[in-house]
């Protein structure tokens, strides 16, 4: 029982509340820390399963020459694990009716020949040439989000980050001695 008032006093002195000031600090600091690490593996984490993706593809569609074919097994199995996962609760998702479909329709057949196309490329060309492709597209849809759907223009940050992608791209194809811009023989 001593003990319990011992620490009280304790917490009431100066050196106390000194004490508790400081785990609080780090105690914040340690939180920002864990905060930061959190953000910077699920970026890194991201990073590895989108550079990895490309590389399954290809693989994928050099098994399964058939990418429209593949491109719809993978939305199928998409909405599979969407509807399962709903079935145990995991998530939550809005039931689907024909005029919502119906709307998302342009959007979905877009995505669609977006992937197939992407498909294609990879399977009549290497990974290396998919890159530096794929990477010009930022550029393009700024442009057309603009022109289209009459979004402002996107920062000097943003044009300086797509620049600095396609930059990127442009020096690997004059380094790359075996780069080929030749998919389709």
């Amino acid at each position: 029982m001593s003990n319990l008032s011992d620490l009280s006093k304790e917490d009431a002195s100066p050196e106390g509340s000194g004490t508790i000031q400081k785990t609080g600090a780090w105690s914040n600091t340690l939180n920002t820390l864990l905060q930061q690490a959190s953000v910077y593996g699920v970026a890194a984490g991201y990073c590895l399963s989108a550079s990895l993706l490309s590389i399954i593809n290809k693989w994928a569609v050099m098994k399964f020459p058939y990418p429209g074919a593949l491109t719809a097994l993978q939305y199928f199995t998409s909405v599979a694990g969407v509807l399962l996962c709903g079935q145990l609760k995991l998530i939550e998702h809005d039931g689907l009716n024909l005029r919502t479909m119906w709307k998302f329709l342009p959007a979905a057949v877009m995505f669609y020949i977006s992937i197939f196309t992407n498909s294609e490329l990879l399977l009549h060309a290497n990974v290396d040439t998919f890159i530096v492709f794929r990477s010009a597209v930022p550029i393009f849809v700024a442009i057309g989000e603009t022109l289209y759907l009459h979004q402002p223009w996107p920062s000097l940050k943003t044009w300086l980050s797509l620049s600095t992608i396609l930059g990127g791209s442009v020096i690997y194809v004059f380094t790359d001695n075996q780069f080929t811009v030749t998919a389709y023989t």
